[in-house]
């Protein structure tokens, strides 16, 4: 799945990944739905899945973070930054986990920073180096400021699907950090398929 996460829901989500959830057993409720809608109408469905109790503490675990590194992202990272140790020990007790970082920009872009590793760290994972010396920096180099609207969240997204190192067999996430829409090329579809591809 897709997202296009805006200033800091991101780090909402990753921080959802370490809440405490009292299950019973594996289950999705109501297991399957249908309805006949006529035109302009809608419905919606709520779910619930269920997880059995326990902590996986082997199963791989492999979770890239995309930063949109303009001039309008300072404050995000600065809090990406802070609370980057305390969430990748919490998702560390999902299983075995390694993580890496990219970024894009505007016109520059890069793609993968850190490739995917079982340091666990703000530093290890690239996510210090994001912003380390000031300004629209990655690893203190000069990455471009942006135009703010639209950026290249595509270009980055796909980078780390098909370039980042996933372990055969583990849980494969994104989670992009930005607040402004995407550019092209490459397309949304052109994104989705890298995606795929990277299963």
């Amino acid at each position: 799945m897709l997202s296009n996460f805006i200033k800091g829901s991101a780090l909402a989500l990753a921080a959802a990944f370490l809440a405490p959830v009292s299950v019973q057993a594996d289950s999705i409720d109501p297991t399957s739905f249908s309805a006949d809608l006529a035109l302009g109408e809608s419905v919606t469905v709520r779910k619930t899945v269920t997880v059995s109790a326990g902590t996986p503490t082997t199963a791989p675990l492999d979770v890239m973070f995309v930063f949109d590194v303009t001039g309008s992202m300072g404050g995000e990272i600065a809090l990406a930054k802070a609370s980057a140790d305390a969430i990748l020990t919490g998702l560390s007790g999902f299983g075995s986990l390694r993580s890496g970082t990219g970024w894009y920009s505007d016109p520059l872009f890069d793609g993968v920073h850190v490739d995917l590793n079982s340091g666990n760290t703000g530093a290890t994972s690239g996510i210090d180096d994001m912003w380390d010396s000031g300004f629209c920096t990655v690893a203190g180099a000069s990455v471009g400021c942006g135009g703010d609207f639209p950026e290249k969240g595509y270009a980055g997204i796909s980078e780390a699907a098909t370039d980042a190192s996933w372990a055969p067999g583990s849980s494969r996430f994104i989670i992009a950090f930005g607040d402004a829409s995407f550019k092209t090329p490459p397309t949304e579809a052109e994104t989705i398929a890298a995606l795929d591809a990277a299963d």
